[in-house]
């Protein structure tokens, strides 16, 4: 998984701020604009130079509509409209939880972009590739009728977890391990949504 820790560990960065977490990032996106928000969908990691961001106001304003879209994290370039990473810009990182770290003016944004894509589309691909090797795993399963226990147990087994069977109706027909991985409480509340999946379906159909 592409992080924020991840990207920074391999341009020699340092974070700016304390006490984020290590945000997973699914894209990195360019913006000078004053609120490229609604360009953005979640998981994105912004990359700027601050052009537009001259007051502490707005450096704070920026951070917080970054926050608000659940970005990935924020970096600056420095030696272009700003000499550092402006202390308001850091403050209001830290407080709402947004990773922020410092780009040199010697790093192009293109060097990061084209890295984080590779990584990105060889995640992709790899994921891809692990889906079809299940795929086929269950296919056999099924297709050798070997019943829903070592069918569940693969699916498990796949994600490194637990899984759970129900039918439409949210009645649960198999699960493995069957002596953990699901609490009272997640198991009521994917019945419960198992049951507004089919409640909704069958308005659609009526």
């Amino acid at each position: 998984m592409l992080t924020v820790s991840s990207l920074l560990d391999e341009f020699d960065l340092d974070l700016a701020v304390d006490g984020v977490p290590d945000s997973a990032i699914r894209w990195v996106h360019i913006s000078e604009l004053e609120d490229p928000t609604p360009f953005l969908s979640g998981g994105e990691l912004l990359l700027t130079t601050g052009i537009n961001l001259k007051t502490a106001a707005r450096q704070r304003k920026f951070v917080r509509l970054l926050a608000g879209k659940d970005a990935a994290g924020l970096g600056l370039a420095v030696g272009l409209d700003h000499a550092e990473l402006p202390p308001a810009l850091i403050d209001e990182a830290e407080t709402r939880g947004l990773p922020l770290f410092e780009l040199p003016f010697e790093l192009p944004f293109i060097a990061i972009t084209e890295w984080a894509s590779t990584r990105l589309i060889n995640e992709g691909y790899q994921a891809l590739e692990r889906s079809v090797e299940v795929h086929a795993l269950l296919e056999g399963l099924v297709l050798a009728e070997r019943g829903l226990p070592e069918i569940m147990r693969a699916i498990a087994d796949s994600v490194s977890g637990a899984g759970m069977l129900f039918d439409d109706r949210g009645v649960e027909l198999a699960r493995h391990p069957q002596e953990r991985g699901f609490s009272q409480r997640a198991a009521s509340d994917i019945r419960a949504e198992v049951n507004e999946r089919a409640e909704a379906a069958g308005r659609r159909c009526s």
